[in-house]
This record gives structure tokens, C-alpha cells and sequence, in this order.
């Protein structure tokens, strides 16, 4: 085989390598331009596409984006609970002391009930004073007819636990004369209570309950059985209603035939719609002892009895029952919106006050209730279910 010179080997080898170098040299420069042009350099940005129509989007500030507007209407409300005669003498008196002189004993039951309102009024059938109890546990018979109350100055402070503002527009109020009257306003001061009406319908006849600057409702006194002071009161109603003191009335009589559960005296009714026309928006009565009916007169509710509320007459399934009223009122620009819950009550054997808790029993007093009540057919309905629903 023909084979080439050592010389020639030599020289063909020196030839190889230094071309293989040469590529290798080429290569590693070739390799460092474009890692350090291509790698380590940011991605230039695409170029635009010209001439092709693109929608334009508008950039828009937060502060300039416009939500719409959600106005919550602003309103005004309160609940109130209203009862009927609170007498703290006699039986009531003789229980409290008999349960270690627990003056919460009558309201035990009804406490969480009544706290469960922004405002509390009541009638407080009888002074506040300083003197001996002259009557004893039992009826008018076993104190031979002597039905001069006082309540223990140590009452004040459940009442002022349980009420707000109490009506001394009564015929028990005076039992002690004047001096009982002034020692019972004294007493109700103290305990923070307000109270307003007047056995002679003379003075401080109401009482405004300032819920809110645009909700105020006011209360008026009213006593029957003092023979003068009705125009009294009359004007104190128009003047409420004429200067706008207050947006609703509310009068609290003391008036009535003492048990009549069917029906209101033709007395009842002549005085409620005077005090409507003279601009009251409710009337709701106390004294006869007994629940009695509703009535409606110019689309006004007059409520005639509440009945008692803690009391001592055992005589009759009537004189142990009473009714509260919840009123929830809410103002919304010039409109208030109304709704009464009815909630009868039972008063046990030791004078202790609850709300009624026998269904069966329950219905059977709003029922009652609503059959005698002179209203529309939708309102006996709205009483029978224990609610009424209106506005002002």
C-alpha cells in the first residue's frame, strides 16, 4: 500500500489541529456574543401593528369612577308599653311583706316583659308617702268600706326599675290630701320617675316623651271624677297639636263604670271623642278594673280599659286578667308608621303580674276582645291575632 513520508504525516497533523482550533475558537466567541446579546438582554418589545384599527380604551381614574349612590332613608322609632292601675297597698302590700319585703314581688314576672321597651307608663292608683298604712290585707268589705291607699316610699325604686312615667290623674291619688299628693311627687323625683295629670285636671296636665328632635309624643292626663277641669285638659290637647310640640298624642283617661266588660259608658264615649277632635291621635283608658272594648272614631283607636295591672281583686276571672299594649312607632320623612301589639295579662292570686301564658286562655281574651270592639271587620281580625297595623 502507498503510504506518505513521516515529513509529510507531520505536517498534515499540525495542518488538522490548527483548523480544529481555529473552529473551536470560532465556536466559543460565536457562543459568548450571543449569550451576552441574546440571553442576558431583555426581550425587546414587540413592534406595534400599524395601521389596524384597535379599540381605545379610555384610562379612567379611581376618583372619577361614579357608583350609584344606595340612599338609606333615615327614621326615627321607639317602642312603648303601656298598662293599666298599679296599686301597692292592701293584699299587695301584704304579699310583698310576707316574700322577706321584696317591693319587686309583683313585677317578678313582668320585669323582663317590660324591659324589653324604651319607655314604660302606667297608672299609679294611689300617693307615695311617708304615713302608716290605714287599710288592711282584704277587700273593701273587710275594711269596712275604707279605701284610703299609701304605698311604702321603698317602692320607688322598682318603679323606677319598671316605669318611666306614671299618671296621677286618679281618684286615689289625694287619699292622703294635698300633703300625700306633694310627699308622692317628691318620692317619684328622686327615683328619676316622670309623671304627669292631675286629680283637679289643674296642672301638669302632660308629659313629652323626646324620642328624637323629629319624634316626640306626648302624654295627656285626664281625671273623671273630679266634677271641673275637662276644657283644662281639652286646651292642653289643642295646644300640643296646634304649636306641634309633640307628633302624637296619646290621652290617658281615668273614667268609666267600674266592670263593665262589654261595653264602654255613653260617658267613655262622648269624652273620647272630644278629646280626638281636639286633636289627640290616641286614647287609651284606665279605672274600670276590666279590659274593655276598642273603638275607632275618625280613624283614631280608642282603647276604653287596659284593665288592672297589679291589683288585688280576686272576685272575678275578669278583675285577674289585664292588657299591655307594645306600641312601635316609626317615623320615616312625615310619616309614622304604627303597629300595637295586644298582650294580655294574668295576675295570680298573690297579686304577681305576668304576661299570660295559657294559649287557649290567650285567644280567648282577644277574642273577646274583638267581638265587642266596635271597629272594621279587618281590625277585629288584626285584634284577634293580637297585632294592629296603621300609620299617622
Amino acid at each position: 500500500m502507498f503510504e506518505l513520508p513521516d515529513n509529510q504525516k507531520n505536517k498534515k497533523w499540525k495542518i488538522f489541529a490548527i483548523i480544529s482550533i481555529a473552529l473551536f475558537l470560532v465556536t466559543f466567541i460565536f457562543a459568548l456574543l450571543w449569550y451576552f446579546l441574546f440571553y442576558l438582554s431583555p426581550p425587546e418589545p414587540k413592534n406595534l401593528v400599524e395601521n389596524i384599527d384597535v379599540p381605545v380604551i379610555a384610562e379612567v381614574k379611581n376618583h372619577e369612577i361614579k357608583k350609584e349612590e344606595v340612599v338609606i332613608p333615615e327614621f326615627s322609632s321607639t317602642t312603648i308599653i303601656m298598662v293599666g292601675d298599679i296599686m301597692l297597698d292592701r293584699d299587695v302590700y301584704y304579699f310583698i311583706r310576707k316574700n322577706n319585703n321584696e317591693f319587686n314581688f309583683p313585677f317578678a314576672k313582668i320585669n323582663t316583659f317590660l324591659a324589653s321597651a324604651d319607655f314604660r307608663v302606667g297608672n299609679l292608683e294611689g300617693p307615695i308617702t311617708n304615713n302608716q298604712s290605714i287599710i288592711k290585707a282584704g277587700g273593701a268589705e273587710e275594711n269596712g268600706g275604707n279605701l284610703r291607699f299609701t304605698f311604702s316610699p321603698k317602692t320607688t325604686t322598682t318603679l323606677s326599675d319598671n316605669f318611666d312615667l306614671l299618671s296621677l290623674a286618679n281618684n286615689h291619688i289625694t287619699n292622703f290630701a294635698n300633703d300625700g299628693v306633694v310627699q308622692t311627687k317628691n318620692y317619684l323625683k328622686s327615683a328619676g320617675i316622670n309623671y304627669f295629670g292631675d286629680f283637679y285636671n289643674q296642672t301638669e296636665l302632660s308629659y313629652i316623651y323626646e324620642v328624637a328632635e323629629d319624634l316626640k309624643i306626648a302624654f295627656v292626663g285626664y281625671h273623671q271624677f273630679y266634677s271641673g277641669g275637662l276644657e283644662n285638659v281639652l286646651s292642653e290637647i289643642t295646644k300640643i297639636k296646634s304649636e306641634k310640640l309633640a307628633d302624637i298624642i296619646i290621652v290617658f283617661p281615668h273614667w268609666g263604670t267600674e266592670y263593665l266588660t262589654t261595653r264602654p259608658d255613653g260617658k267613655q264615649q262622648e269624652l273620647s271623642k272630644k278629646f280626638i277632635d281636639a286633636g289627640a291621635d290616641l286614647v287609651i283608658g284606665s279605672h274600670p278594673h276590666v279590659i274593655e272594648p276598642i273603638e275607632m272614631y275618625k280613624e283614631k283607636l280608642i282603647f276604653y280599659s287596659l284593665g288592672n295591672f297589679v291589683f288585688d281583686q280576686y272576685f272575678s276571672p275578669e278583675t285577674l286578667q289585664g292588657l299591655a299594649l307594645k306600641l312601635n312607632f316609626i317615623k320615616k320623612e312625615d310619616k309614622i308608621e304604627t303597629k300595637i301589639n295586644l298582650i294580655p295579662l294574668a295576675i295570680s292570686r298573690e297579686t304577681q303580674v305576668s304576661v299570660m301564658e295559657d294559649g287557649i286562655l290567650k285567644q280567648k281574651v282577644l277574642d273577646s276582645l274583638a267581638g265587642n270592639s266596635n271597629v272594621v271587620d279587618s281590625v277585629k281580625e288584626e285584634i284577634r291575632n293580637g297585632e294592629i297595623n296603621f300609620s299617622f
